[in-house]
């Protein structure tokens, strides 16, 4: 059976949480891309501090977080449109 050596990774924000997932993999040997999400007052830094690169898929415009899940999809829809 061939050996995985390919991580890829999807997520909505670099969290603290994911961050730690991802070095796991790369500390075992792993090659990993990781995309995912950036918000418009929250900008994704590839600075050079962290072992991989964050390839930004899309920025998202901001949205109140009490938003219900249905009415932040609208929300989110509409402006992505506008833009």
């Amino acid at each position: 059976m061939k050996r995985i050596n390919k991580v890829v990774f999807i997520v909505r924000t670099p969290v603290p949480r994911v961050d730690k997932r991802i070095r796991e993999f790369i500390n075992r040997g792993y090659d990993v891309d990781v995309y995912g999400f950036e918000f418009e007052n929250v900008p994704v830094k590839n600075d050079g501090t962290s072992p991989y690169y964050y390839h930004v898929l899309a920025t998202l415009p901001n949205y109140p977080n009490q938003l219900p899940y249905k009415n932040a999809l609208r929300y989110l829809v509409r402006k992505s449109r506008k833009s």
